[in-house]
């Protein structure tokens, strides 16, 4: 075999390897990470229109959501409200606002507007980056997100350590929470997936409403039964005028409990 096709299968196998590697040791935090960083949407030439959501929706739980940001590129969010699947509706969207200390998420205007202009619960979301100033990421969530009054309450999305201690991701962490709180009065909500869950945020963080990511499973199994407001249980479904995969929750509670949650 010629040298140069030798070191292609090494590196296709090396490839192989690393991949099972990571998805048996931290299993659903890679696959999360994965998926958001190769997803793209399709080149939809016409409305998107589905016979279902082209998930299994959790039976025990009554509303259901979805959450986006400018990987689904152009939404017709007129679509979204309409479609319903033996009763099953989207009632509620969270919406990615901002990522890191000075970037924002390019449909997050259009997208922010237009849920609340077809009746859909929304809120919005931080991706967190733990390499950049704390503080200046909460300023750059705020300027950026117009909260109001109906909203859902802020949320911060952590799911990498990316290098810092434990003590320094905590520090970063309750230095965003707390300027968001203040600024918003309303307690910012969580999201990570199971792993990261267990790992960091259960043991300094236990006052915080819950978003977990557990993907695949019938019901989600908390550590000791602990509470959580939203599950994310897939991240492959289908919504009428969005083009490509959405993911999808459920919040538990009915929708009296959801609309209560929000800001004042």
């Amino acid at each position: 075999m010629h040298p140069r096709y030798r070191l292609l299968v090494f590196l296709l196998i090396f490839i192989t390897l690393l991949g099972l590697f990571y998805t048996t040791q931290y299993g659903e935090e890679f696959s999360i990470y994965l998926h958001q960083l190769t997803r793209r949407t399709q080149n939809c030439k016409t409305i998107p229109r589905y016979t279902n959501f082209g998930v299994i929706l959790p039976s025990t739980y009554t509303v259901h959501g979805i959450d986006v940001s400018q990987y689904q590129d152009h939404i017709y969010w007129n679509e979204v409200k309409k479609m319903n699947v033996k009763g099953n509706q989207i009632r509620f969207v969270f919406i990615r606002a901002t990522m890191g200390h000075n970037r924002t998420d390019s449909d997050f205007d259009e997208n922010w507007a237009n849920a609340k202009r077809y009746g859909l619960l929304r809120g919005a979301y931080h991706y967190f980056d733990t390499k950049q100033d704390a503080a200046l990421q909460a300023k750059n969530f705020l300027r950026t997100a117009d909260l109001q009054s109906g909203d859902l309450p802020p949320v911060l999305d952590i799911e990498t350590v990316n290098g810092v201690t434990v003590d320094e991701l905590t520090e970063a962490l309750k230095v965003w929470l707390d300027a968001v709180e203040k600024e918003t009065n309303t307690k910012p909500i969580i999201y990570t997936n199971m792993r990261f869950y267990k790992k960091y945020i259960k043991p300094n963080f236990k006052k915080y409403p819950l978003w977990i990511a557990h993907y695949y499973e019938d019901d989600i199994a908390m550590p000791n039964n602990e509470d959580w407001l939203f599950w994310q249980h897939h991240d492959q479904g289908q919504v009428n005028g969005i083009c490509g995969d959405v993911d999808f929750n459920v919040f538990n509670g009915n929708f009296t409990a959801l609309k209560k949650i929000c800001i004042d």
